[in-house]
C-alpha cells in the first residue's frame, strides 16, 4: 500500500504539470450541460433511455460528487425501491429480493466474490465512475440467473482528448483517509485511463464492553485501467483490467477448552480481472463484439493467538471464472433492431472449505428483437438458453412493450422468467468470518457443523430446526413489471413502477442459531411459492435554476404462499413468551419474508448556486421496520420482538468550487447519530468528511 500511495502522489504532481500549461475544461457540477442519456445495460447495446420498456435509473458522476458519497453502498442506499442490507457485507436488495439476485457489473462484466450471496458494495470506490445504470426487474433473458431482480452496471470514465488528471483526497471520522487519482490520455486512435484508489479506516466501536470492534480496521487499494485502440474506422481493440486488495483486522476473545483467549483476526481479499476485446463496426447499423473476461477472487482468513502468534484458524478460498463471449447487434432501418450473443462460462473453486476442488461450466445463447410500430409502440421479445453441467438446460424468455402517447407521457409493461440453481456455497459452504464472527454453512454441511459447534459450547440457542433445510433444488420465477413516466410540466415530472415476482423454491438465507458471541449461524433453505410485490412512485421538481427537490416511496408486500394458506387453515401456532400460552397465528400477525421493509422512502433537496459556484445536498432516507429472525420457534415472522424497528437517516453535503481546478466538499452522514448496536452494526453513528478535489486537462493542439 505504501508503494500505491507513492504512485498516486507521483501521478498527482504529473497532473499538476500537465494541467498548469493550458486552459482547463471544467467538470463543474454547476455547469449546465444538455445530456442525451444512453443506456447499455437494459439491451446490451447502446439505446436511448426513452426507448427502454423497463424501470431504469441513471446516477451520474455529478450527482455522486454533489451528494458527497464515499463508496458504492452509500450511493445505492439512497436509490428508491432498493435497500442496502447487511447480508455478510453490504449488498443490494431490489424488489424485495436478496442481494444474490442482483447482478453487479463494472463496464458490462460481472463481479464475483460473494459471501452468502452478497457482493460487498463498500469495496467499490467512486473516483472513476462516469455513471451507474440500474435496471430493476428480471434481466435473466440477457444476463442469466444472477439478474433475476435486476442489474447494476458501473460505467467507468473514458479520457477526454489530450492529457487529463484528477485527484480527490478525503479525510473524516474514524481516521478514514482516501486518496484517489485518475490520469488519462486520448487522441483520435488511442486512449487509456489509469485509476488508483487507496482507502484506510481505523474502524469504530459501538459496544465498549467488548474487545471486538463493530467495524474493523480496513486498508484497501484499487488499480484499474481502461485502454482502447482504433485500428481504422471499422476495427478497434480494448483491454480493461482491475486489481483490488483488502486487509481487514480486528480482535476478539472467546473460550477454548474453558480458557478465555484473545485472538487477532485478519481477513485478506484480492480480486483481479482482465478483459481483452475486439469490436467490429461493419457499418453504422451492424456491430460485432468479442471479449474474454477472466477473473480471480481470493479470500484468506486467519485467526492467531494474540499472545504467541500461533495460528488457530486458517481458511483459504479461491474462485476462478473465465467467460468468452460474442455479441452481434443489427439495426434494420429505423424501426427494427436485433441483438444476439453466445458464450461459455467455466468456474473453478479451490478452498480449504471443500474436500475437493469444485467445477461448474455453463454455455449460453441469447437473442432479443425490438420493433417500433407507428412510431409510438415499441415491442421487445427475447430469451436466453443456459446449459449447466449440473442442472442441464433452462430457457428464460422475456417480452416487453412500451407506448408513447406524447413527448410527456409513456407507459410500459414487461414479463419475464428466471431460473437459479443452487451454487457451490449454498450446497457445500463451510465458512466462519474471523473478523465478524458469524458462520455460514451450505445445506449439505449444516447438520454436521452445527453439531460440532454445539459440542464445543459455541451455540447459545438454536432458532430454526436444521431439518427444515432439506435438499436444495433450483428456483424458478415469473416476474411482471409495469410503469409510467409523466412530464407534467417543464419543471415537474413523475414516474411510477409496479412489480410482482412469483418464485417457486426460493433459496433463502436464514439465521439457524445464535452463537455465544452474539453472532449467528446462517444456512440456506427453499421456501415454497414466495412472492414479492410493490409499487414505487417517484417525483422530481425544479423549483428554479438553483433549487431542485425529489422524492420516492416504496410499498413492499412479501410472503410465502404456503404459510398464508396454513394460517388461513389455522394450522400455525405461536407461544406467548411470558405466559407460555399457545395461540393460533392470524394473517394480521404475519409479516412476510424476513429482512424486508413494507415502507421506505427518501427525500432530497439540492441547491446549486450557478453564480458563486457553491451548493448543498440534503437527503432524508427512511427504512421501515423489518423482520430479523424467528424468536418464538414457529419459523415465520409474526411476533413484535422479531422486528428491527424503523429508522431514518439525514445526510448532508456542501461543495464550494474555487476555480476550474479546485473545489472543497464537506459531508455529514447520519446527522442524527442513529445507531442500533445489536441489529445494525454497520451504522457507525454520525460521521464527518472533508474532501479536496482537483481536475486538470491538457488538450493537445491540432
Amino acid at each position: 500500500m505504501k508503494i500505491f500511495y507513492c504512485f498516486t502522489i507521483l501521478v498527482f504532481f504529473c497532473g499538476l504539470k500537465f494541467g498548469a500549461a493550458q486552459q482547463v475544461k471544467s467538470d463543474s457540477i454547476y455547469k449546465k450541460v444538455e445530456v442525451h442519456e444512453v443506456v447499455v445495460t437494459a439491451t446490451r447495446s447502446e439505446e436511448k433511455i426513452e426507448n427502454i420498456p423497463a424501470p431504469v435509473t441513471i446516477i451520474t458522476s455529478k450527482e455522486i460528487q454533489s451528494a458527497g458519497f464515499n463508496r458504492l453502498n452509500d450511493v445505492l442506499a439512497e436509490l428508491n425501491g432498493a435497500a442496502v442490507v447487511d447480508y455478510f457485507g453490504r449488498g443490494l436488495q431490489m424488489q424485495g429480493l436478496d442481494p444474490a439476485y442482483t447482478l453487479i457489473m463494472i463496464d458490462n462484466q460481472p463481479l464475483i466474490g460473494r459471501n452468502g450471496g452478497t457482493y460487498d458494495l463498500s469495496k467499490i470506490p467512486l473516483g472513476n465512475i462516469e455513471r451507474i445504470e440500474v435496471v430493476k426487474g428480471p434481466s435473466s433473458a440477457l444476463y442469466g440467473s444472477e439478474a433475476l431482480a435486476g442489474v447494476v452496471n458501473i460505467i467507468t470514465k473514458k479520457p477526454e482528448e489530450g492529457i487529463t488528471s484528477s485527484t480527490a483526497l478525503n479525510y473524516g471520522s474514524n481516521q478514514t483517509t482516501e486518496l484517489s487519482e485518475n490520469i488519462g490520455y486520448s487522441n483520435k486512435k488511442f486512449s487509456t485511463m489509469i485509476f488508483g484508489d487507496g482507502f484506510y479506516t481505523s474502524g469504530y466501536d459501538l459496544n465498549k464492553a467488548t474487545l471486538y470492534l463493530s467495524g474493523g480496521r480496513n486498508l484497501n487499494g484499487t488499480v484499474q485501467t481502461k485502454t482502447n485502440y482504433s485500428l481504422n474506422s471499422k476495427y478497434s481493440f480494448s483491454l480493461d483490467a482491475r486489481y483490488y486488495h483488502e486487509k481487514v483486522s480486528n480482535k476478539d476473545q472467546f473460550s477454548e477448552n474453558n480458557v478465555l483467549q484473545i485472538f487477532d483476526l485478519t481477513d485478506y481479499t484480492t480480486e483481479f480481472s482482465i478483459t481483452p476485446g475486439i469490436r467490429a463496426n461493419f457499418n453504422n447499423n451492424t456491430t460485432l463484439t468479442l471479449n474474454n473476461f477472466f477473473t480471480i477472487y481470493d479470500y484468506h482468513s486467519i485467526i492467531n493467538y494474540a499472545d504467541e502468534g500461533a495460528i488457530y484458524y486458517d481458511d483459504k478460498f479461491r474462485h476462478y471464472l473465465n467467460k468468452p463471449e460474442i455479441i452481434f447487434d443489427k439495426k434494420i432501418g429505423s424501426r427494427y433492431r436485433v441483438t444476439s450473443g453466445a458464450g461459455y462460462t467455466s468456474e473453478k473453486v479451490v478452498t480449504t472449505r471443500y474436500d475437493n476442488d469444485k467445477h461448474l461450466t455453463t454455455s449460453f445463447a441469447f437473442a432479443e428483437a425490438q420493433a417500433t410500430i407507428l412510431k409510438k409502440m415499441l415491442l421487445v421479445a427475447g430469451g436466453r438458453m443456459d446449459h449447466s453441467s449440473v442442472y442441464g438446460y433452462h430457457f428464460s424468455p422475456k417480452v416487453a412493450t412500451q407506448y408513447t402517447f406524447s413527448k410527456k407521457v409513456r407507459v410500459f409493461a414487461s414479463w419475464g422468467t428466471g431460473f437459479k440453481a443452487p451454487d457451490f456455497r449454498q450446497l457445500y459452504l463451510n465458512f466462519t468470518n474471523s473478523v465478524v464472527g458469524y458462520s455460514v454453512f451450505g445445506s449439505e454441511e449444516l447438520n454436521a457443523q452445527l453439531s460440532l459447534l454445539q459440542s464445543e459450547g459455541m451455540i447459545a440457542h438454536v432458532i430454526t430446526d436444521p431439518a427444515a433445510s432439506g435438499n436444495l433444488i433450483p428456483e424458478n420465477s415469473n416476474s411482471y413489471n409495469a410503469g409510467a413516466n409523466v412530464k407534467v410540466t417543464e419543471k415537474l415530472s413523475c414516474k411510477v413502477d409496479v412489480f410482482r415476482n412469483d418464485i417457486s423454491d426460493l433459496i433463502e438465507t436464514q439465521a439457524i442459531a445464535q452463537k455465544t458471541n452474539g453472532q449467528y449461524v446462517y444456512s440456506y433453505l427453499n421456501l415454497d411459492n414466495v412472492f414479492t410485490q410493490g409499487v414505487q412512485p417517484d417525483i422530481s421538481f425544479a423549483v428554479n435554476k438553483n433549487i431542485s427537490a425529489s422524492g420516492g416511496y416504496q410499498f413492499l408486500n412479501t410472503g410465502d404462499k404456503q404459510v398464508i394458506a396454513d394460517i388461513k387453515a389455522r394450522k400455525i401456532f405461536a407461544r406467548d413468551p411470558i405466559t407460555s400460552y399457545s395461540y393460533k397465528v392470524s394473517l394480521d400477525n404475519y409479516g412476510g419474508l424476513f429482512n424486508r421493509s413494507a415502507h421506505s422512502f427518501n427525500i432530497k433537496l439540492q441547491y446549486l448556486d450557478q453564480k458563486y459556484h457553491w451548493g448543498f445536498s440534503l437527503r432524508y432516507i427512511y427504512r421501515g421496520k423489518y423482520g430479523f429472525a424467528d424468536i418464538n420457534g414457529n419459523s415465520i415472522l409474526d411476533s413484535p420482538d422479531e422486528y428491527v424497528k424503523g429508522y431514518g437517516l439525514i445526510n448532508f453535503a456542501t461543495t464550494k468550487e474555487f476555480s476550474k481546478h479546485f473545489s472543497v466538499r464537506a459531508t455529514v452522514n447520519n446527522v442524527g447519530g442513529y445507531t442500533d448496536t445489536e441489529n445494525i452494526p454497520s451504522l457507525s453513528g454520525r460521521t464527518y468528511f472533508v474532501s479536496l478535489l482537483l481536475n486538470f486537462n491538457n488538450k493537445n493542439s491540432k
